[in-house]
């Protein structure tokens, strides 16, 4: 009986385990669609005026491109934090609420910065959403693999360098650009944003090496 009790646990901690993962995936979908509802078809009732005014939809493409290039990012953070996860936790699904509510605001703070307003209060905003969604998954990492990674079934010391570094880059990248913004010239603050490939490849080759070197 204590056997069957424990076989029913398990398969309830596993169904809450997928629907957490499902329902985060279908956050992501939904938001990477809500950035694309964010383009709209230019008017032009020749091709000349089409092209002209798709051409001046270059800073709603490059504030489309970026935002889901980011998400992107976001998603394969969570992805690589959680597919390990072995058991249902409440801390990490109350975080990774939290998290989502980040993510969701990614397409408001986008449809700011379009029509190329790299710059100011838009920009700004920005920054803040994505230094905000940076920490949240930071922390969220950190409460999956506490205690020894007990809900891992185990963690290096360089997979919590990984789980820290991976998602804090783009944090720290958007805090940069934030600092150049306010103390530098305006124009270069977008620059800033340079390093976020960097800091993501890192991690993946300090794994590779630690894997090469077992």
């Amino acid at each position: 009986m204590p056997l069957q009790s424990h076989d029913l646990e398990a398969e309830a901690d596993d169904r809450q385990l997928h629907r957490l993962l499902f329902f985060t995936d279908a956050v992501f979908a939904i938001v990477l669609t809500l950035l694309a509802l964010e383009l709209k078809a230019p008017e032009g009732g020749t091709p000349a005026e089409m092209v002209r005014n798709l051409a001046r939809m270059t800073g709603d493409f490059v504030a489309f491109g970026g935002s889901f290039a980011l998400v992107g990012i976001w998603w394969m953070a969570h992805m690589a934090s959680l597919r390990r996860l072995a058991r249902f936790d409440w801390t990490v699904a109350v975080l990774n609420l939290i998290f989502l509510v980040t993510v969701c605001l990614i397409p408001f703070s986008t449809s700011l910065i379009s029509h190329g307003r790299f710059a100011g209060v838009p920009w700004a905003i920005y920054c803040w959403n994505q230094i905000f969604t940076s920490g949240l998954m930071v922390i969220m990492n950190l409460a999956v693999g506490r205690d020894g990674g007990r809900l891992l079934s185990g963690m290096s010391e360089r997979g919590r360098l990984h789980a820290i570094l991976g998602p804090g880059t783009p944090g720290v990248a958007f805090t940069v650009s934030l600092l150049i913004m306010k103390f530098a010239d305006p124009k270069w603050a977008t620059l800033a944003l340079l390093v976020i490939p960097l800091g993501n490849l890192a991690p993946y080759l300090f794994v590779r090496r630690e894997a090469a070197a077992q």
